[in-house]
Formats: structure tokens, sequence, C-alpha cells
């Protein structure tokens, strides 16, 4: 019924990415928690959009390959 992916160094790399996209994005969250300036505040969310923003494009990317290998 359902096919399993194929695993290789490429999906290793994926969740080499998604794993360092998370990591960045919870080390800006303990960089927002502790922040008490104002601009070191905004750098950490700035952070944070960022590395949920590579999440998000890591995991649809990977969602569109697993389509189109069907």
């Amino acid at each position: 019924m359902f096919e399993m992916a194929r695993y290789d160094d490429t999906h290793e790399e994926v969740f080499t990415e998604a794993g360092k996209a998370l990591r960045d994005y919870d080390a800006a969250f303990s960089r927002f928690n502790s922040a008490t300036d104002e601009a070191l505040i905004n750098l950490a969310v700035f952070d944070m959009n960022a590395a949920m923003k590579r999440y998000c494009f890591i995991v649809k990317s990977v969602k569109e390959e697993l389509t189109i290998e069907k």
C-alpha cells in the first residue's frame, strides 16, 4: 500500500539541515528569552523567523519530492 522512501545520502543531508534549522531556532528562542535590550530581542525574533522559514522550506521540498516520486 505505502512505499518506503529510498534512503540515501541526499535524505541524510536533508535530515541534517532540518535538524540544524531546529537547533538554530532553539538557540534564537533562548536568546529571545534572556534578552533585555530591544535590539537583541528584535535580532532574536528575526533569527527565529529565518530558522523556521528554512525548516518549513526543507519540509515542503521533501513533501514535493515524495509526491513526484509516486
